[in-house]
This record gives C-alpha cells, structure tokens and sequence, in this order.
C-alpha cells in the first residue's frame, strides 16, 4: 500500500452567490510525488490549493494530510508550506535574515537556526547573497529566497501557486532549476502552473480542471501526448 501524504474526499467548495469554485473533487497524493495542476483561470485548481494549505474552508468534504484529517485545522497546524506568486520578502532583512524570520518566531534555539538557515540558503544557490537585501535580487533570486524561508520550517508538504507568474522570462529557469532539485529530495510537492513544459519534464502526475471539475489525471506523457477526453484536449488548446 503507497503511503499517502495529502488526500482529498469529495471536496467542495461553493463561494457567496452560489458560485461553484470545486465541485466533488477527490484525489490521493502519495509521499514524495510531485503533482502539477492545471486549467483555464478560474476552474478550481488555485482554490483547491488553498483548501489544502488550510486558507480556503471547504464546503463540504475531508482533507486528510499523513493520515490525519485537518479539514478544520488552521494552516498552522498542517504540516503544510506554501509558495505565493508574490514574494511577500521583508524589504528591510537580508536573504538570511528573511529565511530565519519563522525559525525565530517558533522560538527556535539560536544555533539551529544559524545553521538551518546556512544549509536552505545554500540548498536555493544564494550563499554568495546572504547579506543581501530584497532590492539588491533579481526576481528570481527574490523568489528563491522565498522558496528557502517556506522550506526552513521543514514542511512535509509545499504548496506552489504559479511560483513564476511574476517572474520575466528570463528568470523562470532559475525558479523551476530550484523546484527540479526539490523534486528529487522526496518532498511532497503540488504545483499550480501554467508551465507546460515543467509540468511534462518533471512532475510525476498532472490534473487538470475545468469549471470546477477535474476532467482528467494522469502521468505527463499521456495527458500530454495522448489524452483520454474531448474536454481535456479543449482545455489544453486554452491553455497552452
């Protein structure tokens, strides 16, 4: 039996006005898998990376994280990290000053923080710019030192929603280079991107929604090369 590190039962989440953002969604994410969700704006798949995280209530439904339900837990409580489009940096701290930031609010010993810190500043490739402040990055280098604080506290679960939807071109390698690394360190990882060809060359499973739905999951090379429904090979013309 695989060991399941996020699963969702018949999840729904339904906002004022009768609007219907996740409609009956279930899956079972296994430990150490790296999944992609995509889909057009607005079809679920940001909000149900939400509910996950604990930032959305769900409508109705479980959400169980190692085996524990957590439906009704604060994102405190969820062994979970996630990564926003923004960076969301303290423009007045350095790159090492903004990863130890939750460290010292958990009240972390000074020492293990210090190196804590050292080794996920290393791990993104910005030892060189540890005393550097947010200005003095590029907005990759900004988004790494993102991914580093999120990853500091040691989550079980990171959570990716379009981490270089704000990046220039030329900065998203560097981003997806760092989330590539992370794929092979057997941390449970769930990405929403718009980034075809990440989501092909390097996740394990992708999903797709549309309108609240999810219309198909499967390995990237056959959601990819040869999907099973009319409404995914529709979705994939919108979003491609």
């Amino acid at each position: 039996m695989p060991e399941f590190d996020v699963v969702l039962e018949h999840v729904y989440k339904t906002f004022p006005g009768d609007v219907h953002a996740v409609i009956d969604f279930s899956v079972e994410i296994e430990r150490g898998e790296f999944v992609a969700m995509l889909g057009p704006s607005g079809c679920g798949k940001t909000t149900t990376l939400r509910m996950i995280g604990g930032l959305e209530e769900t409508t109705q439904g479980k959400i169980f994280i190692k085996g524990q339900d957590v439906t009704d837990l604060p994102p405190s409580r969820r062994d979970t990290s996630m990564m926003f489009q923004n960076f969301a940096l303290f423009p007045h701290r350095t790159v090492s000053q903004n990863v130890e930031f939750s460290l010292k609010m958990q009240g972390i010993d000074p020492a293990i923080r210090r190196e804590r810190v050292k080794e996920m500043v290393e791990m993104v490739g910005l030892t060189s710019l540890a005393d550097r402040k947010p200005h003095d990055l590029s907005g990759g280098q900004q988004q790494r030192v993102a991914i580093a604080r999120a990853l500091a506290m040691d989550p079980k679960i990171m959570l990716f929603d379009e981490p270089t939807s704000a990046l220039d071109p030329e900065m998203i390698k560097e981003v997806l280079d760092v989330m590539i690394d992370l794929a092979k360190r057997d941390i449970t990882m769930i990405v929403v991107t718009h980034e075809m060809g990440f989501a092909k060359e390097v996740c394990d499973r992708v999903i797709l929604f549309d309108e609240g739905h999810l219309i198909e999951e499967n390995t990237p090379d056959e959601f990819f090369d040869n999907p099973q429904h009319d409404r995914t090979k529709l979705s994939l013309e919108q979003i491609l």
